[in-house]
């Protein structure tokens, strides 16, 4: 990955507090706002959510999520200037590091009672590619091994 690309994505994750999660249970399709964190490396997202939703059941079923990332403003210059990411990835739920924890209570310390509570599970999210979009024509893939 090219740096300057890196730097865009880690200034707009970075600014970006929250993403639409899309997850696939069986024959439902699920979308939901979830708040975030990213790893340094742009390797892993990492979020929190209760263990009785929709959504976690969706990944227990099926680990394949997406993620959508943007800074829009509702404003026409968002044709030349905003950037949206979709990030294809799997969801891991067993064995996240406490590193990944603090991580995620530094981007949301308002969300600590929330993200430590014994009901809820912290989730890993492994990228496996990203989908740039820049204006309305400029599209950069990102694809990792």
């Amino acid at each position: 990955m090219k740096e300057e690309l890196r730097e865009v994505l880690r200034d707009l994750f970075q600014k970006q507090k929250f993403a639409v999660l899309a997850t696939g249970g069986g024959d439902e399709l699920r979308t939901n706002l979830i708040a975030f964190a990213v790893t340094d490396d742009l390797r892993y997202f990492i979020f929190t959510t209760p263990r009785e939703t929709r959504k976690y059941s969706n990944m227990r079923k099926n680990a394949r999520i997406s993620l959508f990332v943007d800074n829009r403003s509702n404003e026409q210059s968002d044709t030349q200037e905003a950037i949206g990411v979709t990030v294809s990835g799997i969801a891991e739920m067993e064995n996240v590091s406490d590193d990944m924890r603090e991580l995620y209570l530094s981007k949301h310390p308002h969300l600590s009672e929330f993200a430590l509570s014994s009901s809820n599970v912290l989730i890993r999210a492994r990228v496996q590619q990203y989908d740039i979009v820049r204006g309305i024509h400029h599209v950069t893939s990102i694809v990792f091994d």
